[in-house]
């Protein structure tokens, strides 16, 4: 390659490099867009939050293209403008529309960037929330159920008999070692062990109401606890989310305007001169 040729072909090479970074910017930014749910009322929150998030975090993207581009076409300002041969660069000046294209990203991250602040207060809307609280609902009907059965059988007063009949046939097959005539495997046993303590326990909370209502009580609290703290640490997390994104996105919104209006501005004194 002719030294009078590095020139031209990098700056070739800068702005088609330039355009891809643009052309698949946007392309992203249609895909990411499908399917299209921002007026939904039951997802468009969401699904304003998870686009802003994608779009925002390949914000630097395009201002990569742009800068590649008006690299290339510097190079050939000053290639052509030494060179003296009155010859000028067969690639089409985009600088208009790239700085008009700014402008409006500019526009698109500054509505992004009150997108964000106001779904900041939209986080408890969260669709992870809101499976943590069905499924604590579903648990503490679980419990609440639990409760209302062993009640209904403590207030059986055969209840504490077949009880006791129970634990004893238990503790007479653990202690002969033997079922059905059978010896009792290690699997068994623990089985059996593990049925008497359950029936002992039971016989203890049915003979005491007041500390059966006391332990669902405790549980509940704690079912509760738990939900809360995990619902405020996502809550929280989503706000610093938005919140850097709401950031990153002023930043794009700066970046951006000052690209395209800087950029007009500097063509038309071109154009005067």
């Amino acid at each position: 390659m002719n030294s009078s040729n590095i020139s031209p072909y990098t700056s070739l090479c800068l702005k088609i490099i330039g355009i891809i970074f643009l052309l698949g910017f946007a392309i992203d930014a249609i895909v990411l867009a499908i399917p299209f749910e921002a007026l939904n009322e039951q997802n468009g929150v969401q699904w304003q939050i998870r686009y802003i998030v994608s779009v925002v975090d390949r914000g630097i993207v395009p201002a990569i293209g742009i800068a590649l581009l008006l690299i290339g076409y510097w190079i050939d300002s000053i290639y052509f403008a030494s060179s003296n041969s009155g010859k000028k660069s067969l690639f089409p000046d985009l600088r208009l529309p790239i700085f008009l294209f700014a402008s409006f990203l500019g526009l698109i991250f500054l509505l992004f960037t009150g997108l964000s602040l106001i779904n900041m207060n939209k986080t408890g809307d969260n669709a992870e929330i809101q499976r943590i609280e069905q499924t604590t609902d579903t648990v503490e009907s679980r419990l609440q159920q639990q409760y209302d059965r062993l009640k209904a059988i403590s207030e059986n007063p055969d209840f504490p008999q077949q009880v006791d009949n129970r634990i004893q046939q238990v503790n007479q097959v653990l202690k002969s070692g033997q079922f059905q005539g059978q010896p009792l495997t290690q699997a068994q046993r623990q089985q059996l062990e593990a049925e008497k303590q359950r029936l002992e326990s039971l016989k203890n909370l049915a003979a005491d109401p007041d500390r059966l209502k006391q332990r669902l009580e405790q549980q509940q609290n704690q079912l509760r606890a738990t939900k809360l703290e995990t619902t405020q640490r996502i809550k929280t997390r989503n706000t610093a989310n938005l919140l850097r994104i709401s950031l990153t996105s002023l930043m794009l919104t700066i970046g951006y305007s000052a690209i395209g209006w800087l950029g007009l501005i500097g063509l038309k004194r071109m154009s005067i001169q």
